[in-house]
């Protein structure tokens, strides 16, 4: 499984997620339109970390990457969040989460050990999920 790439539709009231694993782009998550905001990842980089805020929909978040790259989508405003692995060389690999009419209301992480390269070995898969609802 290829590690997420993102690209998010920005309204100034609603917002909706898709994610591409390899080639294969998945769903449009929430509401549809708005303006597509892209942010795709180079080979051997993989987010580390998100910051984010809500009040009854998600309405910022900001992508950190293992590069030192970051991009942010939407525009700051309700309540902060920040998330990140337990355990350091974890990084993102899914993201799920819950939709309304108007938008996202609750998005959470998975996080995993980055596939192994060939030949180099990784630590025993530990998933970890964390969840932001508003």
């Amino acid at each position: 499984m290829s590690q997420p790439e993102s690209r998010v539709f920005k309204a100034p009231l609603s917002s909706s997620i898709q994610l591409r694993y390899g080639s294969a782009w998945s769903e449009i998550y929430g509401v549809s339109g708005g303006r597509a905001q892209e942010f795709i990842l180079q080979p051997d980089e993989y987010i580390i970390g998100l910051v984010g805020s809500h009040r009854v929909y998600l309405r910022y978040l900001v992508v950190y990457t293992n590069l030192g790259r970051w991009a942010p989508f939407g525009q700051e405003s309700g309540r902060s969040f920040v998330v990140y692995p337990s355990e350091p060389g974890k990084v993102l690999t899914g993201v799920f989460g819950q939709t309304q009419l108007l938008g996202i209301t609750g998005i959470g992480f998975k996080w995993d050990y980055p596939l192994a390269a060939s030949g180099v070995s990784t630590p025993p898969s530990t998933t970890q999920n964390t969840e932001v609802t508003g």
